[in-house]
């Protein structure tokens, strides 16, 4: 999460020297340099038996039919995933629009909210240990729901922003962790 954070930070700055297209062949680039560094670090693995792409699909699949807490989870993921991101693309519309008129390197420091993350990770995991996934992702729901309503009022003031954002930040991280224990849990 430190990386995604500081990863948002120097892509504002690239984006701010050189626009956004930079970001993305900076992007590229580093994603090919560390593929490299991937295939020469690790060490090889035993053959395995084959099997098709086809086949692990259909495994895939096979776990959405037939375990309710993967649809479940799914379900939950899948708008607080669209909705951070989302917010994210948003805020950095805000941030360099009208309202506040920042720069795009400013903007992109507001990335360093996420890492907030690091702070709060061990609290998110011993709540889901002491409480259960389903407290759990209740609390996150609420945390999300709380940080959506004080962006409410983004537009007003840059405190907003940062107490919204982390809200949002932290509720995600609980819903995120809460659905991964779940799903891990099955088999």
């Amino acid at each position: 999460m430190a990386g995604i954070a500081l990863s948002r930070v120097a892509y504002g700055a690239i984006g701010d020297l050189w626009g956004w297209r930079a970001v993305y062949l900076v992007a590229a680039g580093l994603t090919a340099v560390v593929g490299m560094a991937v295939i020469a670090v690790l060490p090889r693995e035993a053959v395995r038996p084959r099997t098709s792409y086809r086949n692990l699909i259909r495994s895939t699949a096979r776990l959405v039919v037939d375990e309710p807490t993967v649809r479940w989870s799914a379900a939950i993921q899948m708008p607080v995933f669209a909705a951070y991101n989302l917010t994210w693309v948003m805020l950095a519309l805000l941030l360099t629009g009208p309202h506040y008129h920042l720069s795009v390197a400013s903007a992109g420091l507001f990335g360093l909210c996420a890492a907030i993350t690091v702070v709060t990770g061990p609290f998110v995991g011993r709540f889901l240990d002491r409480a259960g996934s389903r407290r759990s992702m209740a609390l996150g729901c609420v945390t999300l729901v709380l940080g959506a309503v004080v962006m409410l009022f983004s537009t007003r003031s840059l405190v907003a922003v940062v107490v919204g954002l982390l809200l949002l930040i932290v509720g995600q991280q609980q819903v995120g962790t809460a659905n991964q224990s779940r799903v891990l849990a099955i088999r």
